[in-house]
């Protein structure tokens, strides 16, 4: 099997766009966010993981990066997504709450 071509990307601010391989494997997740779990385990919003994450090059995240839900954290990435780059970073603030 050929290796998918892979992008790095950064979310911005409180964008949760939805990681297809782990949806596709039956697990709810979001790229680029980890789940913030209260005492019994409940997942009650996503925080920003630290850095970059990688991710397969699709048509989904390509368009998620042209619609700035993502942004490229490489020159490479951007190049193959058509967008300028920029020093990429992702927004520190609170976490996504839900409304439970």
């Amino acid at each position: 099997m050929v290796k998918p071509q892979m992008l790095r990307v950064i979310p911005v601010g409180t964008a949760l766009v939805t990681n297809y391989e782990a949806l596709a494997a039956g697990t709810k997740a979001f790229i680029g966010r980890k789940p913030v779990r209260d005492a019994d385990g409940n997942v009650t919003g996503f925080d920003v993981v630290d850095g970059p994450v990688e991710i397969p090059m699709t048509g989904d995240y390509i368009l998620e990066l042209r619609q700035g839900m993502l942004e490229p954290a490489d020159e490479a990435t951007a190049k193959l997504a058509g967008v300028p780059f920029k020093a990429a970073k992702s927004d520190d603030g609170p976490a996504l709450k839900s409304s439970k």
